[in-house]
């Protein structure tokens, strides 16, 4: 997956945006503000919106695609999780948590070796449609590359496309 300098600068932004309204959200708890804590986890969510996202290492023979259905905030520890779904391979349809900020392997952060975003959108999904690619991940993994997983993602989203 290559990236331009405009895509590499707005994932920066992106990093920054979601590390100021986490600084942000703890300072709010701190002082015990909940209505500025709800506004600041919606813009949060708004960060990394429902989706299809391919990984970084995607290649039509390794097809690493995700759907995204949304961020949360861990009570606890006040972190970011992104809940995203496998769509490929033998995890098709495992749920999985991810750090949104992570240091290492944050959803939005750069992969400092080759300086690209970790994730990247593909698709702008509603939540209805993200809940019918999870319930129908197993499916759309049957198409095995890159391509064919696309296929059966617009197949499950329009079912006029079926054969």
């Amino acid at each position: 997956m290559r990236v331009s300098q405009k895509e590499y600068t707005r994932a920066l932004e992106l990093y920054q945006r979601g590390s100021d309204l986490m600084s942000a959200l703890r300072e709010a708890r701190t002082v015990g503000d909940e209505v500025e804590q709800i506004r600041l986890t919606r813009k949060l969510s708004a960060l990394v919106p429902p989706g299809v996202y391919i990984h970084y290492k995607t290649t039509d023979e390794h097809p690493m695609i995700y759907v995204v259905t949304g961020v949360s905030i861990e009570p606890s520890t006040l972190e970011a999780i992104v809940t995203y779904t496998f769509l490929y391979g033998s995890r098709a349809g495992l749920s999985m948590p991810r750090s949104l900020l992570g240091v290492r392997d944050g959803f939005i952060t750069l992969v400092q070796a080759v300086g690209i975003p970790r994730f990247k959108r593909v698709m702008k999904l509603s939540v209805i449609d993200a809940a019918k690619l999870q319930s129908n991940a197993w499916r759309i993994a049957r198409g095995e590359t890159l391509s064919g997983i696309q296929h059966r993602i617009k197949r499950v989203l329009d079912p006029s496309l079926a054969r």
